[in-house]
């Protein structure tokens, strides 16, 4: 079942990201965990920045989902006309 409300984690065992529900990365430190993170929204939502795509018109959180028993992650975005998909992986 796909996940709407909450953060995603992907990682490659040297660095994480937190995935927001409209697709945005609003948290990575690269390129380890624990440097200065380069998006810090998580934390900042105005001056942390983050790595977003703007769609036009707006389209709404639809769920994040795992694929399989991967770490490649699937968000879901839609509106009343489109419905697109965005793949992330590290």
């Amino acid at each position: 079942m796909p996940q709407k409300d909450y953060y995603a984690v992907l990682g490659n065992g040297e660095t994480v990201a937190l995935i927001h529900p409209r697709g945005s990365v609003d948290w990575l430190c690269i390129p380890r965990f624990d440097s200065f993170p380069v998006f810090a929204a998580a934390l900042d939502p105005r001056r942390g920045g983050a790595l977003d795509l703007i769609f036009d018109p707006p389209l709404a959180p639809a769920g994040h989902r795992y694929v399989g028993r991967t770490n490649v992650l699937e968000t879901t975005l839609t509106n009343a006309r489109v419905t697109a998909t965005i793949n992330d992986f590290m």
